[in-house]
């Protein structure tokens, strides 16, 4: 079943309150959850997914600082070969 809210969730970018609809739609005893309730698994989803985004953006950039400290790095190794850092990574 399509509901005619869904297109709306999404145009607004609120997909993770879209998803928790679709959901809802799906459950059989969707009636025993009162109005206030059913809003509040919208919110709880929509929040949840936008928390989510968030930390998934900063792990990302985390690793990506790791990862640039982790290069500069002078490991032991049996060749010659130096790795030289960028000027304020270290």
């Amino acid at each position: 079943m399509h509901h005619p809210n869904l297109e709306k969730l999404k145009a607004l970018k609120l997909f993770g309150m879209a998803r928790a609809l679709e959901d809802l739609n799906g459950l059989q005893d969707r009636g025993r959850l009162d109005f206030a309730d059913q809003l509040a698994l919208l919110i709880d989803r929509e929040a949840a997914d936008r928390d989510n985004i968030a930390l998934a953006a900063r792990l990302k950039r985390a690793l990506s600082e790791l990862w640039r400290h982790l290069r500069c790095i002078r490991w032991p190794t049996r060749t010659k070969s130096s790795v030289r850092c960028e000027e304020g990574a270290a």
